[in-house]
């Protein structure tokens, strides 16, 4: 069996905004960008997801299944676990659905004790959200090169090594794999049409 960093295809997801001036609107953007094992970038697909909803998961998966084209050798990077918010990515969801493993990335690490107490805060069900959540601590420190910062990454169905040949072999310029850095960028473009779609009626 091929070993993970001999990825055939890569898929990233990263979301766009949804606040302008301190508002918020009810939904943003899910893009999904897929790339080959050169780095070239083969797909791009979006899906709207609901802010501070609880259908990242699901559209992850959906996305993933669109871009996926046959691939069999796949590798998926998150950007953090909560997007649109905090609707909160399930990452062994994803991992019993796609069986495919996950490299999930953060520059910072998070503070558990700040995320409970905002969930405690702002939602009902912030238990169903603290219980996602908390299953994932980003212990992993990774420095890939001297110049920039460590990265904190979560995995699913791979190990700390291989997780580190394939950031390695992904990441061109700063700390993002690339396929994640694209994604990051696409979303943060689709922002001004996500306030103009979704900015009036349906603001929150």
């Amino acid at each position: 069996m091929k070993r993970p960093w001999g990825a055939d295809l890569y898929l990233a997801f990263d979301d766009s905004r949804f606040t302008w001036c301190g508002k918020r609107i009810r939904w943003t953007t899910l893009v999904g960008c897929a790339f080959d094992e050169k780095l070239r970038i083969t797909g791009v697909r979006f899906k709207l997801i609901e802010v501070d909803g609880l259908d990242s998961s699901e559209k992850i998966v959906e996305l993933a299944k669109e871009l996926r084209c046959g691939a069999s050798h796949v590798i998926v990077f998150l950007d953090g676990l909560c997007y649109a918010g905090f609707n909160v990515v399930d990452m062994d969801v994803l991992q019993a659905s796609l069986s495919v493993p996950i490299i999930s990335v953060l520059t910072e690490k998070p503070n558990e004790e700040e995320v409970r107490a905002a969930l405690r805060k702002h939602f009902s069900d912030w238990d169903v959200r603290w219980s996602i959540l908390s299953k994932c601590k980003f212990e992993h420190e990774i420095l890939l090169n001297e110049e920039c910062k460590p990265i904190y990454v979560e995995l699913r169905g791979i190990s700390l090594e291989e997780a580190k040949n394939i950031l390695a072999r992904t990441t061109v310029r700063g700390r993002l794999p690339e396929p994640l850095r694209v994604a990051k960028k696409i979303a943060q473009g689709l922002s001004p049409i996500n306030r103009a779609l979704f900015g009036g009626r349906y603001a929150l």
